[in-house]
């Protein structure tokens, strides 16, 4: 994903850091912070050469797009394409740091968040495995830029699910909670063995017996929604229809049922909110080379009118399966 760029900088810094340093001369506290820490122009340099090799990855996008597959979002096989294909450019607009009315509303939520996920045992263990136990290492500087930049992207990010971007926050968090229990165990372990083991063990044993219902809720194995959308819209939909598909869930199920699994090749399945788009005008013109895309902003209508023989359907899905046929406009019913 596009975000993981956010963990660029301090990978690549990291690569470079290892040997250690004298600390003569500094304070307690920065003595603790710096020593140990070196700084390696050739590691790094060897880190940026193989951050460039994994770069070589998208070029997947424009090799895979020159092929004409029917799911080419973007179409990436101009520069101009690839770049806005890479840089998320359909989503830029939903960040919006100038537009920070809400930012507290979303601060309290990632609160929320972390409480509802951990607990309060785990958030106080968390805060001391990161301020107190947490000493300066490639994990320690790793997990706190982590848990920075995924939380601000999050903060400003200002689309429906942007929670799924606290996911790395959350894993930082549960690092600092291992570290936090790892240090309170140890310093009770200095005065009794049995009392840290047993203290560690309770601990441990309060977070597993926490994340069992939270299994329930990411299990989605027993998830039949998306399979039974798909079936019933290809059951329903007449013969050749042009079926109009509005939102993600309907229409990435439809590419799946459709072009995946190659059922009911007969009918012509459109990404209603896409037809805007030149790129995906173009991959349709490919898929549906028989299909008339009237001028340079086509909309569902003017492609049923443009498509008289077809009868044309209109679907989506919110908490059920919503599909609407009509006739072809020159049946004279």
């Amino acid at each position: 994903h596009i975000t993981t760029a956010l963990l660029a900088p301090l990978a690549l810094l990291l690569g470079g850091i290892h040997r250690k340093v004298e600390a003569d001369g500094l304070s307690g506290a920065a003595r603790r912070w710096f020593a140990g820490l070196g700084f390696d122009g050739r590691g790094f340099r060897r880190g940026l050469a193989w951050f460039g090799v994994g770069l070589c990855i998208y070029l997947i996008l424009p090799l895979r797009a020159l092929t004409t597959p029917p799911v080419n979002w973007g179409n990436p096989v101009t520069p101009g394409r690839f770049w806005w294909l890479v840089s998320g450019g359909v989503y830029q607009s939903y960040y919006l740091p100038q537009a920070l009315t809400g930012t507290w509303t979303q601060v309290q939520a990632l609160a929320a968040l972390l409480l509802e996920q951990f607990g309060l045992p785990g958030i106080i263990c968390g805060i001391l495995g990161l301020v107190v136990f947490g000493k300066v290492s490639r994990l320690y500087l790793l997990t706190t830029w982590t848990a920075l930049v995924f939380g601000l992207f999050a903060i400003l990010y200002r689309s429906n699910d942007s929670y799924v971007y606290l996911i790395p926050v959350c894993i930082s968090f549960a690092i600092w909670i291992g570290i936090g229990i790892s240090g309170i165990a140890g310093v009770f372990s200095k005065r009794s063995s049995t009392f840290g083991l047993v203290l560690g063990i309770l601990m441990a044993g309060y977070f597993l017996v926490s994340a069992g219902p939270h299994s329930t809720q990411v299990d989605a194995s027993k998830d039949m929604q998306a399979e039974n959308f798909g079936h019933e819209v290809l059951a329903m939909a007449p013969e050749n229809a042009l079926v109009f598909a509005r939102g993600d869930q309907a229409v990435f199920a439809l590419w799946y049922f459709h072009f995946a699994l190659q059922r009911r090749p007969d009918l012509t399945v459109i990404a209603a909110d896409l037809l805007h788009f030149d790129w995906y005008q173009e991959t349709l013109h490919a898929t549906y080379p028989g299909l008339n895309l009237p001028g340079p902003f086509p909309w569902p209508e003017t492609v049923t009118a443009a498509n008289p023989l077809q009868p044309a359907c209109n679907v989506q899905y919110t908490d059920q399966t919503e599909i609407e046929c009509a006739d072809p406009l020159d049946d004279p019913q």
